[in-house]
């Protein structure tokens, strides 16, 4: 019976944990990752091409908000050339980088994180190109994470971890 009990609420436990998440499915872009409940898509633009897509949250108290920005491309991204446009381009206003960059690889990717500071806002931007050198569809993402530096801590690093993990590019 105390088996029972355990395992029932074992299976409670996951199922709102797993009912606490918002997914984000881009099947045109080939990529999804999963939010907290209390996240809220604030916008969600595609440009007239349809070659690019940029999505923007924020979590419920204002202290963290991410971007999502996907392209779509005829081959592989040279990832440093993703990072020299994207920091380049003074519509995104990101700060300067504080240190140097981490390297990040999977299966179907290679990437990049980079970490910026001003005055307010701590950032911790992730650049993520698809390798798929077979086809021409290939795929670039910056997942750009916000926090105002006073709110900067180790549970918002978590936070950007759990949903940096859950990111998966569906090809």
């Amino acid at each position: 019976m105390k088996t029972l009990i355990i395992v029932i609420s074992l299976l409670i436990a996951v199922n709102m944990s797993l009912a606490q998440k918002k997914e984000i499915i881009d099947d045109n872009y080939k990529f999804q990752i999963s939010l907290p409940a209390d996240w809220k898509e604030r916008i969600h633009e595609e440009t007239k091409n349809k070659d690019a897509i940029s999505y923007t949250f924020d979590r419920k108290d204002k202290k963290l908000s991410m971007l999502i920005i996907a392209f779509k491309l005829d081959a592989v991204k040279d990832i440093n050339d993703l990072i020299y446009m994207i920091e380049k381009d003074i519509n995104l206003n990101i700060p300067s980088r504080t240190g140097e960059y981490s390297d990040i690889q999977g299966e179907k990717f290679k990437g990049k994180i980079g970490e910026y500071k001003d005055m307010d806002f701590t950032e911790t931007i992730y650049y993520i190109g698809t390798i798929n050198t077979e086809t021409t569809e290939n795929y670039a993402y910056m997942i750009r994470f916000i926090c105002d530096s006073k709110f900067n801590n180790p549970t918002v690093k978590n936070d950007i971890t759990s949903i940096i993990e859950s990111f998966k590019i569906n090809l």
